[in-house]
């Protein structure tokens, strides 16, 4: 029986691997809402990450993981 094992990728493999993006966005606490994403992708970024969500929150709080997570087609 043959398990296929993924391998973590580290360093420039795994920057290669998401498509070598040039600009990068991280998010900011209270600025990286969805309008702000879709501005920097307007203008060129070419990886954005949303802000860190609480799991604890969000199972907890339907109108916490609606305010905090938004997102668009």
């Amino acid at each position: 029986m043959e398990i296929n094992k993924k391998i973590k990728l580290h360093g420039f493999d795994f920057w290669r691997s998401i498509g070598s993006p040039k600009y990068v966005c991280a998010p900011m606490e209270h600025y990286s809402d969805l309008p702000f994403r879709l501005l920097t992708k307007k203008y060129g970024c070419t990886l954005g990450y949303t802000p860190m969500i609480h799991s604890k929150h969000a199972s907890e709080s339907d109108k916490y993981l609606k305010g905090m997570f938004s997102t668009c087609p």
